[in-house]
Formats: structure tokens, sequence, C-alpha cells
């Protein structure tokens, strides 16, 4: 299958380019391990990420807030 068909196909049935699915997915995981009280630095690595900053752009594009701010407003 040529690879825009497959984006094409992904896109209309999941809403979502490839790569922004990927990025969702990465962060409802990274949400739980907020949840669990795990470390920005360790959580970042775990959901693929090889530097906290990079997580934290992702998380903020995803969500519209940081990590920190995430946390501090709903796991106080």
């Amino acid at each position: 299958m040529p690879k825009s068909t497959l984006r094409a196909v992904f896109k209309m049935k999941y809403g979502d380019t490839i790569f922004m699915y990927t990025k969702k997915i990465r962060v409802q995981n990274a949400k739980k391990m907020l949840k669990e009280g795990r470390k920005l630095i360790d959580i970042s690595y775990k959901v693929g990420y090889k530097n906290q900053s990079k997580f934290s752009k992702a998380f903020k594009d995803v969500t519209g807030m940081t990590p920190t701010a995430y946390k501090r407003d709903f796991f106080r």
C-alpha cells in the first residue's frame, strides 16, 4: 500500500494523522503515570521521549497545559 494511501485511510478512520494519534496515546499513558506519582524524567523516557523538554512540549500540545500544571491541578 502506498504511504499516501495509508495516511489518508488512517486519518479518515481515526480523525488524526498517525503522528498525532501516537502522540495522544503517549500522553494518555503519561497521565496515568503522573497520577501514580512518578517523576517527569522517568515518564518522558517511558513514553518514548529522549528528554523531558520534548515530552513537556508534546504534553502541552495535546492537553493545553504542562505536565507539572496538570499534576498540580488534578492530583493535589
